[in-house]
């Protein structure tokens, strides 16, 4: 008799398992428990110094960090001297694990791929120690995504204006950031 109430309690998990992920897409399942965490991190780098100029390459390197935790990358943008990153993770891992584990090995891989960085950056750190955190709980995630979307855009308008108060045109500016553009 109890081999056949296990079976009915399994069958019973499989099926709630499965309208719970046809009806919340978004949201991870385990055995007890049904979640949707997203954090929206943000540092930069040591001094501010905009050493980050490889963009495919840095965004890779977060991809498999993310991929070897089990995280999942919803938006991500690299800016010269500071990167947001806005993933979706597991409840038993804490913000400050998250930020340590990222920080910590794109800035041993970034080292190993560009040596010249070392000379950039006085001591050798990438990063500096400080770093953002914020919940999507009272934002939707959608939000998120089109301001860190949005970030780009306003890293080139800043550019537009110290170029006109250093008197380039900008035909110069446009014609030179619309070929760089992704």
């Amino acid at each position: 008799m109890l081999p056949i109430i296990h079976y009915f309690k399994t069958l019973y998990y499989h099926i709630i398992k499965i309208i719970l992920g046809v009806i919340l897409p978004d949201y991870l399942t385990y055995n007890h428990s049904v979640c949707n965490i997203n954090y929206h991190f943000v540092w930069c780098t040591k001094y501010r110094k905009p050493v980050l100029t490889h963009d495919k390459d840095i965004i890779k390197i977060f991809k498999e960090i993310c991929q070897q935790y089990s995280w999942t990358i919803k938006a991500i943008e690299v800016i010269p001297d500071h990167v947001h990153v806005f993933i979706t993770t597991p409840p038993f891992d804490a913000p400050s694990k998250i930020a340590k584990l990222l920080k910590g090995i794109s800035a041993r891989k970034m080292f190993k791929l560009f040596p010249c960085l070392r000379e950039d950056l006085w001591e050798g750190h990438l990063w500096s120690p400080s770093y953002y955190c914020g919940t999507a709980g009272t934002v939707s995630s959608s939000t998120i995504k089109h301001y860190i979307d949005s970030q780009r855009l306003k890293e080139c308008s800043s550019q537009v204006l110290s170029r006109m108060n250093s008197g380039v045109s900008l035909v110069t500016f446009y014609e030179d950031e619309i070929i760089n553009l992704p």
